[in-house]
């Protein structure tokens, strides 16, 4: 029987100082990856011939605004944070994310930089916010039966 995964299963786990731990108040994430193409065409080729290039990725954490949360300013505020800084642990290769697709085991994994934050309010809505992020280095995807 097919095994389908609601968005509400999903989680995000970002690295901070203390370790992993699961970022609170998230609504969604999103992660695109592609691959360049390199063209290798010949003079007097009939037709344009590519190769693989390197693969990459960027997306986006959302989230409902929670100042209680130390987990989730954490990670908002990496973008402001200098790459170098006592607060960045990570320094400026980036921290290490884990995007869940389900509760248990499927997932992706990757070291990603923060790259923007943004916030949100508007009338009758509780507050977003918004972090963007870029991949750094390999990306894992472990797709388990769960």
């Amino acid at each position: 029987m097919a095994r389908y995964y609601r968005g509400e299963e999903g989680k995000v786990e970002f690295e901070t100082a203390a370790g992993a731990v699961a970022a609170v108040g998230t609504t969604g994430w999103s992660l695109e990856v592609t691959k360049e193409t390199l063209e290798c065409t010949k003079l007097q080729d009939q037709s344009r011939e590519y190769i693989a290039g390197l693969v990459s990725g960027s997306g986006s954490i959302e989230c409902t605004f929670d100042s209680s949360d130390t987990n989730q300013i954490a990670l908002l505020k990496e973008a402001a944070e200098e790459a170098t800084s006592a607060n960045d642990p990570t320094g400026s290769t980036g921290a290490s994310f884990k995007l869940y697709m389900s509760a248990a085991n499927s997932h992706v994994t990757f070291t990603g930089i923060v790259t923007g934050t943004s916030f949100g309010a508007t009338v009758g809505e509780l507050q977003t916010a918004s972090v963007s992020f870029i991949t750094s280095g390999p990306i894992t995807v472990t797709l388990a039966a769960d």
